[in-house]
């Protein structure tokens, strides 16, 4: 019977997951659609990540510019407040994510970890996490930018 009941939590967790990601979908047809300019994507894109995530206290939308060679944060939130970074070259944890193209949880030694792979605290950023989750934004093949989910009070926040 308990085998019963945790497939059933991991079935209704794999629905929620996918009502997620739809939801976060659908705010990007309607942005193109309402013609918005690329901020207004990537506003409208974080707020609905930000309303499907509201346990994480940090998330932002970073992507690769190639003219500069820099990585733009279009979209940053840290502890409900919305801060501007300003570009910054590619290097840690973008680095790595672009290499893999895969999907990056730290969930414990978050700054043993971190530090690893060369990465740095944003400026004007918190450098207290305890875990993250760094998603890959793949279009033409290749890793363009990435989204950041952050938690600073719980280790173990997010899951593959």
């Amino acid at each position: 019977m308990e085998e019963v009941l945790d497939e059933n939590r991991r079935l209704k967790a794999d629905v929620d997951q996918r009502t997620a990601e739809l939801a976060i979908v659908n705010s990007v047809q309607q942005a193109l659609a309402a013609g918005l300019s690329m901020q207004g994507i990537y506003d409208a894109v974080g707020d609905k990540i930000g309303e499907n995530f509201p346990n994480a206290a940090g998330m932002n939308i970073r992507v690769l510019i190639p003219l500069t060679g820099l990585i733009e944060f279009p979209y940053v939130v840290e502890q409900g407040q919305r801060l501007t970074v300003a570009p910054q070259p590619v290097g840690g944890i973008f680095s790595h994510v672009a290499t893999t193209g895969t999907t990056l949880v730290v969930n414990e030694r978050f700054e043993e970890t971190t530090d690893a792979l060369g990465a740095s605290t944003l400026p004007g950023t918190p450098s207290d996490e305890k875990s993250a989750v760094w998603v890959p934004l793949v279009w033409g093949g290749k890793v363009r930018g990435l989204v950041s989910l952050t938690d600073f009070q719980r280790e173990h926040a997010f899951n593959e």
